[in-house]
């Protein structure tokens, strides 16, 4: 197909100037009759399609970045539409205008396989749907970000400079919401109100658990990416000593290498602080448990000196909850501590005594008894995707939580009552198998210093991380499954360059 587009190039390009010329000639006449609200988005496209062409990957770095604002374009915007229903369009127009120019070339994967065999396993559930629209639009969700998957092999996968681009891109979105967050929490401007007079952050997301699930797919990627440029600033730091014996000009190159070094390792860990800052005031148990999960894997995988820091913290956290020192901890994360250990103590909802604590609990105990009651009624392909809400109140257990909270609080759970016995099957095919290549990376000894293990190691710790949350959440909602698409490609990336890596070693070796 690429040698075939190469044919098509010439007249391409001419094709592509020519409508360039006319677009600005409309343009300019538009403008000499005062029609400035025809003209303007008429230019705004324009100069979007002049950048695709000289940069396709960036309508794909604006559907990810889309994300974390998508919804600043449709509540109370002048758009009809959200920002990352725009952002879509944007980055398939990005990758169609790149291989005319023949900029990308086209890629699969076999994680293709069980993806696509998700997606029709959800469209197969459909026929079973009592609301055609919630099957429709969950869908869609999901073709969505599998559309993105298929564009971040495209734009990713093959290139350091553009796996280096995109987790910055990750690591930046995340300090965006996690700023916005913390200003919520300090300032108490959310409806999450604590005794202290904080409240829970939430973001642009809505609520505190999606909030915080973001922030756990942005922070490992900025944390593992950010230790290896630290390392590499050593590295680079004695090669400019060598060169610096030839003089400043002729050291130049090497000293704008450790100034980058330097740069990106101050930009990517302290964006690393500020995510992990807007995650503790989200005070969400889940996403704790999920950072401490995704910290605890990476580290024991980094290296030798991690491992041993490790175990050292984890025998300290340890010694402090058995001494009963527990005044070392804030209060309010004492109390979300204290009730997260009462809340996993599985009991019937049905008829146990309602009370301010185990409230929580109950309701999401309520709804996984309710998911796994579809679950059993219809096992192979579950009650259609995107039914859950419309089918709860049939199999809520007590009169008190009638009402869905909009998932099962517990995404296995949701999918198995949506999708069935398929459904879960084709996702954690697609789950182990993405983790599978990461380990295959991460547990090899070849390729222990490159860039392409640092971002497989960073992307493995967030993806472990919402495996985890997902166990008390649905973070597949708020088209956040683009960044999670992100990230399973981000591995596959990471792969492919560490094969590279691994070949160059052993050819040295040889």
């Amino acid at each position: 197909m690429n040698r075939a587009l190469e044919r098509f190039q010439p007249g391409l390009a001419l094709l592509a100037a020519g409508g360039t010329l006319a677009v600005l000639l409309v343009i300019y006449q538009l403008a000499r009759n005062g029609q400035l609200e025809l003209a303007l988005p008429l230019l705004i496209a324009s100069v979007g399609a002049l950048v695709l062409l000289r940069f396709p990957w960036a309508g794909f770095a604006l559907l990810v970045a889309s994300v974390p604002v998508q919804r600043l374009g449709a509540e109370g915007g002048p758009l009809p539409v959200t920002l990352t229903q725009l952002a879509f369009p944007v980055a398939i127009a990005g990758l169609v205008i790149g291989l005319a120019a023949g900029q990308p070339r086209l890629r699969g994967h076999a994680l293709l396989i069980p993806y696509c065999a998700l997606v029709l396993v959800m469209l197969a559930s459909a026929v079973r749907a009592q609301s055609g629209s919630a099957a429709l639009a969950e869908f869609a969700r999901w073709a969505v970000a599998l559309a993105a998957f298929w564009l971040a092999l495209q734009f990713v996968v093959g290139s350091s400079r553009r796996m280096i681009a995109f987790v910055t891109l990750l690591a930046l979105g995340g300090v965006f919401e996690a700023t916005i967050g913390v200003l919520q929490s300090v300032l108490g401007a959310g409806p999450f109100q604590l005794q202290s007079g904080v409240s829970r952050a939430f973001g642009t997301f809505g609520k505190p658990n999606s909030y915080a699930g973001y922030l756990e797919m942005t922070l490992f990627p900025a944390v593992w990416l950010g230790v290896w440029y630290v390392a590499e600033y050593w590295r680079r730091l004695e090669i400019y000593r060598v060169a610096r014996l030839q003089g400043m000009a002729a050291s130049r190159e090497q000293r704008l290498a450790l100034a980058r070094s330097v740069l990106m390792a101050l930009l990517l860990l302290g964006s690393a602080a500020i995510i992990l800052g807007g995650i503790v005031a989200s005070l969400s148990r889940g996403a704790w448990l999920g950072v401490a999960v995704g910290a605890l894997v990476t580290a024991l995988l980094f290296g030798r000196t991690t491992r041993l820091v490790t175990i050292t913290a984890i025998a300290a956290a340890g010694a402090i909850f058995l001494s009963g020192q527990t005044w070392l901890i804030p209060e309010d994360f004492r109390d979300r501590i204290s009730a997260s250990v009462d809340q996993v103590r599985p009991f019937n909802p049905a008829n146990v005594v309602i009370t301010d604590e185990n409230f929580a609990a109950a309701e999401r105990f309520a709804h996984w008894q309710a998911g796994l009651g579809m679950f059993q009624d219809y096992p192979l392909l579950g009650i259609g995707a995107g039914n859950f809400n419309t089918h709860y109140e049939d199999y809520s257990v007590r009169e008190t939580f009638r009402h869905s909270q909009g998932h099962a609080h517990n995404f296995y759970i949701h999918t198995l009552a949506e999708t069935g016995m398929l459904g879960l099957l084709a996702y954690l095919t697609l789950l182990g198998s993405v983790m599978a290549l990461a380990l295959r990376v991460l547990l090899s000894r070849y390729g222990r210093g490159s860039v392409a293990r640092a971002v497989v190691l960073g992307a493995f710790g967030s993806i472990v991380a919402v495996a985890a949350h997902n166990v008390f959440e649905h973070l597949h909602v708020l088209n956040m499954g683009i960044v999670i698409s992100l990230l399973w490609a981000l591995v596959i990336a990471g792969h492919v360059g560490w094969r590279h890596d691994r070949l160059e070693e052993t050819q040295r070796a040889a």
